[in-house]
């Protein structure tokens, strides 16, 4: 299942005999990429001694999530987990984490990784597997890139490959709390966006939905967050804006004002969470160590 793709680097020549020294090539490994019902973004990866297991990819998760069920496989030493009790929406809940000694997709380990571990039961697959969450703690190694033409997710170690992003629209961001934070312009008005890969689609809050124009409104319906906690948001179409240099023009949004809005200070604050669908079309890089995303 393993295909590893080469960047290969032309051999520059130096008054037409000298051969310069050849840069080291770069290497992406390159994983089959599957679309959840609900449109999240799953690979399958090794967690300790669990193989071959479903985990979305979730760039604002600060750490992973696995199913409860999986504590007991990986047999984790007693100094390796943390319980304690916690004030949910629904009421107090105790919360389990863990350190888990490796984690890989196709062999690009990364040892030491925090998860939570809470069953995700919203988010079950076809196969009956409740899937994992593959976030931050990991992610941030590499440059990852998902390729939705090819239904493929790449990695590559350090930087992006230049030809890989060549051409594409690129925006800066910078990372905030674990958050992959960044700005948008709605007619003037200057946001702040965190890009959510384990969000289906965008979610703005009432306070930003309250300056826009010219937007059709939808149905109202309810979310579940990973708690199960249930709030109301309400879809609506045809939503422009501008991020970074380049004109944005999202089918579909939902205005929702979820309780994390609140955990991250926009309770009253106009605010994008940026996710996956309006890239589903074609390719989304981010590029961790240059601080840039490319799409």
């Amino acid at each position: 299942m393993k295909q590893v793709i080469s960047s290969l680097a032309a051999a520059a020549l130096i008054n037409g005999c000298t051969t310069a020294r050849v840069p080291p090539q770069e290497h992406f490994t390159s994983l089959p990429m599957k679309m959840t019902d609900a449109g999240h973004a799953y690979v399958y990866g090794d967690i300790g001694r669990v193989q071959d297991y479903p985990l979305i990819i979730d760039t604002a998760a600060n750490s992973g999530v696995l199913p409860e069920n999986l504590l007991e496989k990986l047999q984790l030493p007693q100094e390796a987990i943390d319980k304690e009790e916690v004030q949910g929406a629904t009421g107090k809940r105790e919360m389990i984490s863990g350190t888990v000694g490796h984690t890989s997709l196709l062999g690009q380990a990364i040892s030491d990784i925090e998860y939570i571990f809470q069953d995700l039961q919203s988010l079950t697959l076809s196969n009956g597997l409740i899937p994992g969450i593959i976030g931050h703690n990991y992610l941030r190694h590499y440059c990852i890139e998902f390729d939705f033409i090819n239904s493929r997710f790449n990695l590559a170690q350090d930087s992006c490959p230049a030809d890989k992003v060549e051409n594409l629209r690129a925006v800066p961001f910078y990372v905030d709390d674990d958050f992959i934070k960044t700005r948008a312009s709605f007619a003037g008005t200057e946001v702040d966006v965190i890009l959510d890969t384990g969000a289906h689609h965008s979610f703005i809050n009432s306070t930003l939905f309250s300056i826009l124009s010219n937007v059709g409104v939808g149905k109202e319906s309810t979310s579940s967050g990973l708690g199960g906690h249930k709030q109301k948001k309400t879809e609506i179409y045809q939503v422009g804006y501008r991020l970074g240099d380049f004109p944005i023009m999202e089918s579909n949004v939902y205005v929702a004002d979820l309780s994390v809005f609140d955990n991250l200070g926009y309770n009253d604050k106009p605010f994008l969470l940026l996710g996956l669908d309006y890239f589903t079309d074609g390719r989304l890089i981010i590029d961790y160590r240059n601080s840039t995303m490319y799409f």
